[in-house]
């Protein structure tokens, strides 16, 4: 959090700090992939295979981040959260 007030600090309200997430599942298959991936193969073989391991990655990331979630005083003035498209999940 005192690298956010810092930058914060700097941009002096010139420019919006921006704060970017992914959905829980586009943080889970960065994770687990190790990349960017066209075919999440390897998440995909993770949900069928081990979907109980999945599934508790995907509860981890999905506690909310305290740079975004900060109801009284967000550090983020405009938070981003962006999804990797979970229509893409099929058979492995």
């Amino acid at each position: 959090m005192d690298a956010v007030r810092l930058i914060r600090r700097e941009l002096d309200g010139r420019v919006p700090l921006i704060g970017f997430s992914g959905s829980p599942w586009t943080l889970a298959t960065y994770m687990v992939e190790g990349s960017s991936s066209k075919e999440f193969s390897t998440v995909k073989a993770m949900l069928y295979d081990r979907p109980e391991l999945l599934h508790r990655l995907l509860d981890t990331v999905a506690a909310p981040s305290p740079f975004i979630s900060m109801r009284k005083s967000p550090p983020a003035r405009k938070p981003l959260c962006c999804s990797t498209p979970g229509w893409r999940v099929g058979p492995a």
